[in-house]
């Protein structure tokens, strides 16, 4: 069974991180900061200075547990659907 994936990427400017989700019940025990802090470690070895990781506004949970891990709020994005 999986119970935590990550995914992230390096654009040869900054690392992104795009997704990181553990199964509720395997959720508060270290698992997705490992794997986030594990992430940040390969995006550094490839170079990337910056890791910026994508959030849902809506996600309080989810902002909680970046801001724990030392991540800031950016003031500004833009997005356009491509249908």
């Amino acid at each position: 069974d999986v119970i935590a994936s990550a995914l992230g990427g390096w654009d040869g400017r900054r690392g992104w991180i795009y997704h990181v989700a553990t199964a509720e019940s395997f959720r508060r025990k270290g698992i997705a900061t490992r794997l986030v802090r594990r992430l940040e470690q390969r995006l550094r070895v490839a170079g990337a200075p910056k890791v910026s990781a994508i959030l849902r506004d809506v996600n309080d949970p989810g902002r909680a547990f970046w801001m724990a891990l030392g991540y800031e709020m950016a003031p500004s994005r833009l997005y356009r659907k491509v249908v």
